[in-house]
Formats: structure tokens, C-alpha cells, sequence
């Protein structure tokens, strides 16, 4: 408040005067005529990121009137106050849903990775009961196009491919640009099918790999300036260039746009995992890589 009276910060190059002023990631927010580093704290230090495998029946709240588990009642101690005063989900996975879920100690870096604008792919892996009716190309096609649900909510074009199918089921894998609520289960009761299970698989640069359900790893911080510095510079996932290593996605990267092509991982096959569940002794691995120490 102090600097915004002096008239030190500007918006845009016009002095900014008010304190509740809302800032987005398309303004350029000066102090004494220099840049801010949006995503970095005053002191210089980086956020953390995490990734979590988030397991099917926990709800991604702090905390739940009803008293139903959560994610973060599940976190080791290590990311739980004392230990850690602030963490925040990027985005949420409904109760019933599992997989990659992303944990950050910065807000605005978790609603940077969150807008739609900034590119950053989500990729899944659905189960359906298809009953009688199997999924046909036509619906595959309007989903790419992007598909009007019956309550009038517009959808951005979601990219999906079936790659198995069976007796009254297949698994449909998909690329979706935003995530509006609940959008996967949606999109598919749309159709008139049923969601069995959903898995998200990766989030921008950020893999599931084989981090096994329940357990948690942080992403070291050489990604973690890689991404950052990026996105203060305005950049988005086109520009960053991420790489999603796995063979389904390779498989299908020249039918994608270009912002879901890749070129950097930020998981390490090395890379160290804490349990979020209590364990008489600490896991960790017995060698330390750029991707940071085990959680104790």
C-alpha cells in the first residue's frame, strides 16, 4: 500500500492507484520503473511444486464440513504446517477421479498453469461403460471441433482417440486445453455414457509416470525456474516447448496443435518420492539428483 501511495507502481505504464486493483498475467507491473517477477517472492526464493498421485474417495479441499477425507490430511508431515505453512492445489480432481494432481506454494504460479490462455495441456485416461452404443468417430470429430453440452456450456476442442475397447467398456484417452468442472465426466454423460474411472496422466510438462497412488514427489528446481522464468516473460506452453515422453503421446504428436508438443521433461527417472501415508522410517532414495532431496 505504502508504494502504491508513493506512486512506485505503475500498470501498464500508468501509476497505479488503486490497492485493490485486480492484475492478470496480460498486465506488465513495474516497481520504480523496473519489471516484477510475478512468480518469485520478494526474497528471490522459488516456488516448490509437487507431484501427487492422487488416489480414488479424497477430495481436493483443505478441509470438508461433512468430514470426508481429503488430499491434504493425507500429505506426509513434511507438507503439513508446522513443517510447511502454505501449499495449494493447482486445479482439483473430483473425489472419484485419480492421478496427477499438482501442489505449489504459490498461488499465482498455480493460476498461470490453471488459465486456459496459457496453453497448458491435460491429458486423461477414461474408463466407460458404453453399454450397447460404442463410441463412433462422428462424436470423436464434434469433440474436436468443440462440443455445445445440452445445459448450453461451450466447450474449447478436446482432442481423443479410443485406444481400447472391449465387451461394454473402452478406454478413451484425452488432451483438453482448460478444465472446467468436472468437464471429462460431462462431456461423456453428453453422449450418454458413464465415466468408470478417470485418470489424469500429465499436466503441461508434468507426467504421472509411475509415481504409485498416494505417494508424492517434489520437482526440483531447475524445472521449476525453467517454468517460471517463462511464464513472468509472458511465455506459454507453445513457447516453453514441453515434451510428454510417453509412447501414446509420441504416437500422436503430429496430429496435435503445436502447443501440445514438447521438448524438455521435467521428471526425473531418479527422482526421489516421499509416501503420503505414515511410515515407521522415512522413504528415500539412496542418491541425490538436481530434482532435490526426499521429503523427511
Amino acid at each position: 500500500l505504502r508504494l502504491i501511495v508513493q506512486g512506485r507502481v505503475a500498470l501498464d505504464g500508468a501509476p497505479c492507484t488503486n490497492p485493490a486493483e485486480r492484475v492478470d498475467e496480460r498486465l506488465r507491473v513495474t516497481l520504480n520503473g523496473e519489471p516484477l517477477r510475478a512468480l518469485h517472492s520478494q526474497e528471490g526464493v522459488l516456488p516448490r511444486v509437487w507431484r501427487l498421485h492422487k488416489k480414488a474417495g479424497l477430495l481436493t479441499t483443505h478441509a470438508d464440513p461433512a468430514g470426508r477425507p481429503t488430499i491434504f490430511e493425507q500429505l506426509p508431515q513434511a507438507l503439513r504446517p508446522p513443517s510447511l505453512s502454505h501449499i495449494i492445489s493447482v486445479g482439483r480432481l473430483d473425489a472419484q477421479s485419480e492421478g496427477l494432481l499438482l501442489l505449489t506454494t504459490s498461488g499465482r504460479l498455480s493460476r498461470a498453469l490453471e488459465l486456459p490462455s496459457s496453453g497448458f495441456v491435460r491429458r486423461y485416461r477414461c474408463l466407460l461403460a458404453t453399454a450397447a452404443e460404442a463410441v463412433t468417430g462422428e462424436m470423436l470429430d464434434e469433440l474436436r471441433a468443440g462440443v455445445t453440452l445440452t445445459d448450453g456450456t461451450a466447450l474449447r476442442p478436446i482432442d481423443a482417440s479410443v485406444t481400447a475397447a472391449g465387451v461394454r467398456k473402452c478406454w478413451v484417452a484425452m488432451w483438453l486445453g482448460e478444465g472446467k468442472k468436472r468437464e471429462v465426466r460431462r462431456v461423456w454423460s453428453h453422449y450418454g455414457f458413464c465415466v468408470s474411472r478417470l485418470v489424469r496422466e500429465a499436466y503441461g510438462p508434468f507426467e504421472l509416470d509411475d509415481l504409485p497412488p498416494g505417494e508424492v514427489a517434489e520437482v526440483g528446481p531447475g524445472a521449476v525456474r525453467t517454468l517460471v522464468d517463462a511464464i513472468s516473460e509472458g511465455a506459454g506452453a507453445k513457447d516453453i516447448g514441453i515434451r510428454v515422453p510417453s509412447q501414446m503421446a509420441r504416437a500422436r504428436t503430429a496430429a496435435l496443435p503445436l502447443a501440445h508438443r514438447h521438448t524438455f521433461n521435467v521428471r526425473s527417472r531418479t527422482e526421489p518420492r516421499v509416501a503420503a501415508t505414515p511410515r515407521s522410517q522415512p522413504t528415500a532414495t539412496s542418491r541425490t539428483t538436481r530434482w532435490g532431496k526426499p521429503l523427511r
